[in-house]
């Protein structure tokens, strides 16, 4: 019989730390979002054999400065990751104007929106690339031509801040890059370890219930 959550009973409960032969967290996990995460790659994978991974945490600025939104609602999201596949497919066409080797990219996501762990409400995303064109972040400074830069200019477009307010609201845990080539030999080790790590993602708790927001999502291609 399946377990479903109190807060939300559309959601399925798995809390065995295994999931369709994989490893996951052992925390109460949602069926639906390992069900969309593990979606989320394979189409990745589908398109881009060697795939990297990227794990970063947006945070939403405090709202205590005078030039600063009034809130920030459900599409801060939806712009991020708009601003951002923007700025990589630039960064493809300029790279193909100077003829240079230019590989395509697609870019794909999972994102969940966490409460009660930090000051504000804040996102912890992953991204899926081609690792053919991108293959680590580089560091951030002011019109850096990295992907770290890409990304904090892009959640700065998304919060309507400047770049160094969100520069210190882009957080990269330990160990933030994963490198998945389906056509090696150690594919299989590499994607169990991805996706245990994006299994925190599908945590049930510290997520919002009941408030009309979304609390995950994910590309849909």
């Amino acid at each position: 019989m399946r377990t479903r959550y109190p807060a939300n009973t559309n959601l399925v409960v798995i809390d065995n730390g295994q999931y369709q032969g994989w490893k996951v967290n052992s925390r109460p996990l949602s069926k639906q979002y390992l069900d969309a995460i593990l979606r989320t790659m394979h189409a990745a994978l589908d398109e881009h054999p060697r795939t990297l991974m990227v794990r970063f945490d947006l945070h939403l600025p405090l709202l205590n400065f005078d030039d600063s939104p009034r809130f920030y609602d459900s599409t801060v999201i939806s712009k991020f990751f708009k601003s951002l596949n923007a700025k990589i497919q630039h960064d493809r066409a300029v790279k193909l104007r100077e003829g240079k080797r230019t590989h395509p990219c697609t870019l794909r996501y999972v994102w969940v929106k966490e409460c009660r762990e930090a000051a504000t409400d804040h996102y912890h995303v992953a991204i899926f690339l081609n690792n053919d064109a991108y293959c680590h972040l580089g560091s951030y400074s002011n019109g850096g031509n990295n992907l770290r830069a890409r990304i904090v200019e892009a959640w700065a477009s998304a919060i309507g801040v400047d770049e160094f307010v969100a520069e210190d609201k882009v957080h990269c845990p330990s160990k933030p890059l994963y490198y998945i080539n389906r056509n090696s030999v150690g594919f299989t080790t590499s994607f169990a370890k991805a996706f245990e790590r994006l299994s925190y993602l599908a945590k049930l708790e510290t997520k919002h219930y009941g408030d009309n927001t979304r609390s995950f999502g994910c590309s849909q291609r």
